[in-house]
């Protein structure tokens, strides 16, 4: 049955060969697989390895993003997958209160992601029990606009405290209402069984988390994705402790958002270095293409998200930069 989902997404998104799929998009995402364990995917008859199925949406998806057609978001919803993936073979996510634990799934990184000045600011922010705050700073074309890279600021320090094993819980929820708030926390409370969580009341069992993480000496860090009202946190504010960190994305500014231990950092476009420097590194083995690497930032105003959308279609379309500002 999953294979048969999984040749569905293949033909999706755009039916890509296998040496495509490997060398211009799972390898860029950062997964370490075959051209051949791609290419059976769809086609073999053997068992998959997670991992290897995890590359492989990971590509398609890259795939059909860089052809402008992005693929619909239940298709790739990793959670879906994986949990159908434990169903067909019979894997199974770590005992009830296993620590350590991630709940919820953190983006991955783009391609030739930029470390920015602004990661050893979130770093400093986060690191004595503090609240980092990220918010879009105001542009002259895009004002209240997203793809400046919040979001990828907080995975990449996500990401770089569990690999350095500085955590022992990583809950990654995208808060776009008080509802998915309250629903992440309510799993987290399942997922590690604090103390009366059994899944049957939300509000309860979120709750539960929370008193959790106010007296729990594990290392824990909760990011809160997309926050849309500081409203919708009226009693959920994660708490400051010594073994906490907290990282909130969003696109407000206010006094809504401040606070003890709550530092605001504001994220903007590249600037004109960082462009460049990420544009010279994604095009780094596509030299012919790079022949109006300044134009082409200029034109995109700099925005992470659109430099990252327009060096993929030029990739995989072998458009150089010239050409493409031109369309």
């Amino acid at each position: 049955m999953i294979r048969q989902e999984l040749r569905l997404l293949h033909e999706q998104a755009g039916r890509p060969t296998a040496d495509r799929l490997k060398e211009q998009h799972a390898d860029r995402c950062g997964h370490s697989v075959s051209r051949a364990a791609l290419a059976a995917v769809p086609t073999g008859t053997a068992g998959l390895r997670w991992a290897t199925v995890e590359a492989f949406i990971d590509a398609c998806a890259s795939y059909a993003e860089s052809r402008r057609r992005p693929l619909p978001t239940h298709m790739i919803d990793m959670v879906r997958w994986r949990t159908g993936f434990d169903r067909t073979y019979g894997e199974r996510p770590p005992p009830a209160g296993a620590l350590p634990r991630r709940i919820g799934v953190v983006p991955r990184l783009a391609d030739c992601f930029q470390t920015r000045t602004l990661v050893s600011d979130l770093t400093k922010a986060t690191a004595d029990s503090g609240t980092a705050v990220l918010t879009g700073t105001a542009t002259r074309l895009l004002t209240g606009l997203g793809g400046v890279g919040k979001t990828q600021l907080a995975a990449h320090l996500a990401e770089r405290l569990w690999q350095d094993k500085h955590l022992d819980l990583l809950v990654w929820i995208s808060a776009a209402s008080r509802a998915a708030v309250v629903t992440g926390y309510a799993q987290a409370a399942v997922d590690i069984a604090v103390a009366g969580a059994r899944g049957v009341d939300t509000e309860r069992d979120a709750a539960r988390f929370h008193a959790w993480l106010t007296t729990t000496d594990r290392r824990w860090l909760i990011v809160l994705d997309d926050l849309t009202s500081a409203a919708d946190l009226k009693g959920l504010w994660p708490p400051s402790r010594p073994s906490g960190r907290t990282i909130i994305t969003t696109r407000m500014r206010g006094a809504a958002l401040t606070g003890a231990d709550r530092h605001m950092i504001q994220v903007g476009t590249f600037t004109i270095a960082e462009a460049t420097e990420y544009l010279d590194s994604r095009l780094s083995e596509h030299p012919d293409l790079a022949d109006d690497v300044a134009g082409i930032a200029a034109d995109l105003s700099y925005l992470p998200l659109a430099l990252s959308q327009a060096t993929a279609f030029m990739i995989d379309e072998e458009v150089p930069c010239s050409e493409y500002r031109r369309r």
